[in-house]
């Protein structure tokens, strides 16, 4: 079957809405506990062990957010971003510091790509994001523990130049 070229531009214009319309594709950069206080940074790993996880998610605290500095990040194309200079702690329903409580943290995966994110990358293995081309992206960080709603905050980034 041939288009012709009014077909072929409404095919095109259908495939560029879809694809606007699709909810984000997030990849796991690594895991972390978060901080006691906004002070301190987290400390990333690639995997929490299970041990951990479930040891911080036998307590059930009902975590009603997670505050991240910076709020947003600015990255230079072909530059890195240490992941592990963030602060994430969890605060719960009364307003109150919740530390060492599971998260994840996740990049976006953008067309074209804004940061590199393989899993076999060396530095993304130490949470390490480099920038490749100017745009914008999301990292999201959110809750891990399996009882009641999942927390999460997503940071803006963009790269430049």
């Amino acid at each position: 079957m041939t288009l012709t070229p009014r077909c072929w531009w409404a095919v095109s214009l259908a495939a560029l809405s879809a694809a606007a319309c699709a909810p984000a594709h997030y990849v796991r950069v690594a895991e972390a506990f978060t901080a006691p206080t906004l002070n301190e940074s987290i400390r990333l790993q690639r995997r929490l062990t299970d041990t951990e996880r479930v040891q911080a998610c036998r307590a059930p605290v009902r975590i009603a957010r997670l505050e991240v500095l910076p709020s947003s990040l600015q990255m230079v194309s072909g530059r890195q971003y240490e992941l592990s200079s963030l602060s994430v702690v969890a605060i719960d329903e009364a307003g109150e510091l919740v530390p060492r409580v599971p998260v994840m943290v996740e990049a976006e995966e953008t067309m074209p790509s804004r940061v590199q994110l393989p899993s076999d990358d060396r530095d993304l293995a130490e949470a390490r994001l480099l920038a490749v081309a100017p745009g914008k992206f999301h990292v999201r960080i959110r809750t891990m523990c399996p009882v009641g709603p999942t927390a999460e905050r997503t940071v803006s980034g963009r790269v430049t130049r």
